[in-house]
Formats: structure tokens, C-alpha cells, sequence
């Protein structure tokens, strides 16, 4: 009897555990989106961050110091990258870049992680519409080029948005 209730218990863990490592898409995903913070004006094209952007990127980092985050991603452009090097090197973790241009390509890369934490850095523009894109509505308007601390988290569960939290930082 003993042997008997044994194997069925390893037989239901055996099943449980191969249930859920087939529906892999059932673990939530949060997407966190930020816009770059403050921009310097030592370069018209591709500038540093300002003092006052290098203070809201640390910022960032300690806002987010007990999420776990999986996977960074940013613009190719210094003040996006340099915004997520604070949380990046908490993690000792490289940020990926993104082509700001294929914005339709990143939702649905970031949309197919499932289980993933990730943040994202980008630009007054690209991020209210990746924002959109990932809720599948147009809810969010291009920031003003003065709103730099706004923050989007995004969880999904089951490749469905269920909880969408804006704030300012």
C-alpha cells in the first residue's frame, strides 16, 4: 500500500511539474517602460546626461533595487543606456539594445518572455507608444520634452495585460 500511494504521489508530481512546464506562458511578465532621464547639452545628437539625469537614474536604481529584474534594453543612444547603467550594474547585468524604429518587433519580443522582469528605456516618444503597443490600445500620449520621471509597469499573465501602473519618479 505504501509502494502504491508513493508512486501515485511521484506520479501527480511528475504531472503537475510537466503541466506547468508546458504552459510556460502561464508565469507573469512585467515590463517596466521609462523615458530617458534629463539630457545634458554637450552633444546635439547624442548627448551624456545631465547632473540632474545622472541623480534620477540613481534614482531609478533604488526604486527598483528589490525588483528582480531579468533583462534590460535601451535605444543604442548614450542618455538611454546611461540611464539603466545604475540598475544595470546593481545586477552586474548588459544592457541590449533595440532599434527605437521597430517598436512593433520589441512588443512582441518582450510580450514572448514569459516569467521575465524587464525594463526599458527609451524616448518621449517610443515609450508611450511601446506602452500602447503592448496593451493593444491607444492610451498614452508622446511625453512633453520636459517629463522625464514618468514609469510604466506592465504585467502580463498569460500573454493577456492584467495590471498596468503608471507613476512618477
Amino acid at each position: 500500500m505504501r509502494a502504491f500511494l508513493f508512486l501515485l504521489i511521484l506520479t501527480a508530481g511528475v504531472f503537475v511539474n510537466d503541466l506547468f512546464a508546458q504552459n510556460a506562458d502561464l508565469e507573469p511578465t512585467t515590463i517596466i517602460l521609462v523615458r530617458h532621464a534629463e539630457k545634458a547639452g554637450n552633444d546635439p545628437r547624442d548627448p551624456d546626461l545631465s547632473e540632474a539625469g545622472l541623480t534620477r537614474a540613481k534614482r531609478l536604481a533604488e526604486l527598483l533595487s528589490d525588483v528582480q529584474i531579468d533583462e534590460l534594453y535601451s535605444t543604442p543612444l548614450k542618455r538611454t543606456r546611461q540611464t539603466l547603467q545604475f540598475v544595470a550594474a546593481q545586477r552586474g547585468k548588459e544592457t541590449m539594445d533595440y532599434d527605437p524604429r521597430n517598436l512593433k518587433g520589441l512588443a512582441d519580443a518582450l510580450q514572448s518572455k514569459p516569467g521575465k522582469t524587464i525594463l526599458v528605456a527609451g524616448h518621449s516618444n517610443t515609450t508611450p507608444t511601446l506602452a500602447n503597443l503592448l496593451l493593444g490600445k491607444d492610451k498614452y500620449q508622446q511625453l512633453s520634452e520636459s517629463e522625464y520621471g514618468k514609469i510604466w509597469f506592465i504585467t502580463y499573465d498569460n500573454n493577456k495585460p492584467v495590471v498596468v501602473l503608471v507613476l512618477n519618479y
